[in-house]
């Protein structure tokens, strides 16, 4: 198993690999082990390399500085929709590529594989031709800016949040308030990019952490639904409360999330049950779409409270 540091290091755990390897005697006294091919492929490392071996009594750690080996994809997105292509593209820049070659038989296409492009945070398109494109990586995909983008994420949901329940105070129209999910879907993307090309710093943790952003990209995508269905901005104060409530839920989510507390966590499922209780106090149609969605924000919260309980066992 491997991870990267912020130091940009990649780290090897032996004793976690799903392989054995025998010790052999090399001379008197020393004793040796072959390196796994996969993992010196992917570093294209040769005879003759300098890595590092770090003892972590227990555990033998073998780094190297190389990075991984970039990835290129040919895609052809002739006859695709708009939204397929989007889901392609995404796909491939959430995976990791490096480099995407496209192909397509309309040149009408490109307008829409730009808008893609721009969307993805690094990727530009370096050549253009009548029925294909090649796109890279401009900027790079810093690990150590994996925390700072997660707490960005985190910042822009709360806000999601105040600033709609804020229009709905003033019974303002949300008209197209609700693309600002995209934004945070665009932060979302390149954290998860960083976790499929470099892992987590604390690399058992990487599928956690990705488990994590996806949920988050979840209840991102409830406050867009919210505010997309809801018809009328005119809201009770019982459905108002309901909503301060959630938003609040969500702020103490996100303090507990980075200085956990037990007992604090108790008090999140608390909040949960009495939300859910309270949240059938109305038959007003309208009313019921806002309550809908913030019962579902809700679930959303605690299942990320549970992968975050596993994070810190």
């Amino acid at each position: 198993m491997f991870y990267i540091s912020k130091e940009k290091f990649i780290y090897f755990k032996v004793s976690l690999l799903c392989v054995r390897r025998k010790i052999i005697k090399q001379g008197l006294s020393s004793l040796t082990i072959s390196l796994p091919t996969t993992w010196t492929k992917k570093f294209n490392l040769k005879p003759g390399d300098e890595i590092e071996v770090i003892d972590k009594g227990k555990e033998l750690l073998i780094q190297t500085e190389r990075i991984f080996t970039s990835k290129k994809t040919l895609m052809d997105v002739s006859g695709l929709n708009k939204s397929m292509i989007r889901n392609y593209i995404n796909a491939a820049y959430i995976r990791g590529d490096d480099e995407l070659k496209i192909t397509f038989n309309d040149h009408d296409l490109m307008d829409v594989i730009q808008e893609c492009i721009d969307f993805n945070i690094g990727f530009a398109v370096v050549e253009q031709c009548r029925n294909y494109c090649v796109i890279k990586d401009l900027s790079g995909t810093s690990a150590s800016e994996f925390d700072n983008m997660l707490k960005r994420v985190f910042y822009m949901i709360m806000s999601f949040g105040d600033e709609g329940l804020e229009m709905l105070k003033k019974k303002e129209p949300l008209k197209d308030f609700w693309k600002r999910d995209l934004s945070i879907d665009k932060y979302i993307f390149y954290c998860l990019r960083v976790l499929n090309k470099k892992g987590h710093p604390d690399f058992e943790k990487t599928s956690l952490y990705h488990n994590t952003l996806l949920l988050l990209e979840h209840l991102s995508d409830e406050y867009n639904r919210l505010y997309r269905y809801l018809k009328n901005p005119s809201l009770c104060s019982g459905t108002i409360k309901m909503f301060e409530d959630v938003n609040q839920m969500f702020k103490d989510f996100f303090k507990l999330f980075y200085k956990f507390d037990k007992n604090k966590a108790q008090e999140l499922l608390q909040e949960k049950r009495r939300i859910r209780e309270g949240s059938f106090q109305t038959k007003n149609q309208n009313e019921m779409v806002v309550i809908y969605y913030l019962r579902k924000i809700v679930e959303m919260i605690i299942n990320i409270l549970q992968i975050e309980m596993q994070m810190v066992l």
